[in-house]
């Protein structure tokens, strides 16, 4: 049970990852990332119903596993609205402020002056970082 745990986990929190620190790569569409955050989704979905259907009361591991995969979806959609918000604001996509970001000048820091950067840049940053930890902690809550 505990391997089926550290295995969503780390996938979902891995693609997550992956998805926010690539998100303006040219290759990194909107098309790429609603494919593979919409497979893993239906994934999900399946696995989570056929685990209630064929009742698995044993395994709440795989049902941890299953939710996780709907959990890059979610953090997908949220990343989506924020790049909305942004374009609505700033009138460009915001700027990823977050350490080892290529959005941000190479050798500064966090909290380094960097003129390009915007207070809803941070803000949004910041909040899709917390919001992928917080994320994930709801699999766990409701299945355990």
């Amino acid at each position: 049970m505990m391997l089926l745990i550290t295995i969503g986990i780390t996938f979902a929190m891995g693609l997550s990852f992956f998805l926010l620190y690539t998100r303006m790569k040219k290759w990194c569409t909107n098309k790429f990332r609603w494919r593979i955050t919409g497979i893993f989704l239906i994934v999900g979905l399946i696995g989570l119903i056929g685990s209630f259907i064929f009742d698995m009361k044993t395994e709440k591991g795989l049902r941890i596993l299953f939710s996780s995969m709907i959990v890059p979806f979610i953090y997908n959609s949220v990343d989506r609205f924020f790049k909305q918000m942004s374009e609505k604001y700033q009138k460009r996509d915001f700027l990823l402020y977050l350490r080892f970001s290529p959005d941000i000048d190479k050798l500064s820091e966090i909290g380094a002056s960097n003129p390009h950067i915007k207070r809803l840049d941070a803000f949004f940053s910041i909040t899709l970082l917390i919001f992928i930890v917080l994320i994930m902690f709801i699999p766990m809550i409701v299945f355990i």
